[in-house]
């Protein structure tokens, strides 16, 4: 009978543990793929054509995207995340949209579940100043994170 017991109880564990490891995984971050609404900001073009894209998540997740290369870098203020959420209501871009790219452009998307928008620029100055000036906030992001010692950005 103690045998039956022990049994049980090793099933039970490893049941208990399998549970655990399957369901607490969580959904990575693929852009156009996850259903955590996102807004994607970077530049390219140029030379070699390359793009840099960079993602902030509303959870505030930061990820860098270069030659196909999906990089987790840090996590966000969540008063500044919202804040960069925000801006697409604030800026009203649904109505205003932009695009006029140069042979080294710059660009916003926001991603949502219900709607994509991209505001795309370069070459000459861009006519709607807000727009660079929110790209300016997002790309300092990036920036003041990779001059911090304690949080290291590739």
């Amino acid at each position: 009978m103690h045998r039956l017991n022990l049994r049980i109880f090793l099933f039970s564990t490893f049941l208990v543990v399998m549970t655990t490891q399957f369901s607490c995984k969580t959904t990575p971050f693929i852009p156009g793929e996850h259903k955590e609404n996102y807004i994607s900001f970077g530049n390219g073009g140029g030379f070699t054509g390359a793009v840099t894209n960079y993602y902030l998540t509303e959870k505030g997740m930061v990820y860098k995207e270069e030659e196909k290369v999906l990089t987790k870098l840090f996590t966000a203020d969540p008063d500044f995340t919202k804040q960069m959420f925000a801006m697409p209501k604030i800026l009203n871009i649904k109505n205003k949209p932009y695009d006029n790219p140069g042979n080294r452009y710059f660009f916003i998307e926001v991603s949502t579940d219900t709607d994509k928008q991209k505001i795309v620029w370069g070459g000459e100055k861009i006519l709607i100043k807000e727009y660079d000036t929110w790209y300016q906030n997002l790309m300092f992001m990036v920036k003041k994170a990779n001059l911090n010692p304690d949080n290291p950005v590739k």
